[in-house]
């Protein structure tokens, strides 16, 4: 990760710009592409994008929605060299025993998707709102649990289609982007409703070391 202090060196060359999103939530930015003002969003993921695929060099350059968010202390988003870019698929590719070529396919997938707004849509499954009312008839846990991660076990279950479920792999990257902000009774919570069994092991491996910092 690079830190600028010297942002008219940094641009000094044309190339391409890695940034990493390290805030908790999706990150709107705007471009000004010669008059004309472009939205891009950066998805709540720890996966490293490559601004300059989507977006001229010439408009990151002068975006002030960018340096102001990596200006920010701690910063929202932080610029990355080429080696720690694919780095990072790297050990990905090798956590997950697939190939770099895969990891980056994937994310760059996933990071479309978020840029043009495309969204599951289980129209079976019940709004956060409407799980937080069951909750609170049943006298239950709402105010403790995260809204995200209600939201993410919303979209699991034995009642919901192949093709309408969140894989488990996708779950536990979501988790992981918020990790900093979860509390014992969010993974608690995860255990009861997390579905995959992965993502279960995940929440009992943070939940051990949280209990045991105690």
């Amino acid at each position: 990760m690079k830190a600028i202090t010297n942002f008219t060196e940094f641009f000094s060359k044309e190339r391409d710009i890695y940034v990493q999103n390290k805030s908790d939530r999706l990150v709107s930015l705007e471009f000004n592409l010669d008059g004309v003002i472009m939205s891009h969003r950066l998805a709540r993921t720890p996966d490293p994008v490559n601004l300059t695929q989507f977006v001229p060099f010439e408009a990151v350059k002068n975006s002030r929605d960018l340096r102001n968010l990596a200006n920010r202390n701690p910063p929202a988003i932080v610029f990355l060299e080429e080696a720690d870019y694919r780095e990072y698929f790297e050990r990905k590719a090798k956590a997950h025993k697939t190939s770099l070529e895969e990891e980056l396919a994937k994310a760059n997938e996933k990071h479309r998707a978020v840029v043009s707004r495309t969204t599951l849509k289980p129209e079976t499954v019940p709004t956060i709102e409407e799980k937080r009312a069951e909750l609170e008839s049943e006298g239950g846990e709402e105010d403790q649990i995260t809204p995200r991660v209600l939201g993410l076990c919303l979209r699991v279950g034995a009642d919901l289609s192949t093709e309408e479920m969140l894989g488990a792999r996708e779950f536990v990257e979501e988790l992981e982007a918020i990790e900093g902000s979860l509390k014992p009774a969010d993974y608690e919570y995860v255990l009861a409703h997390g579905y995959h069994k992965t993502v279960k092991k995940w929440a009992q491996k943070r939940l051990d070391v949280a209990t045991e910092t105690k």
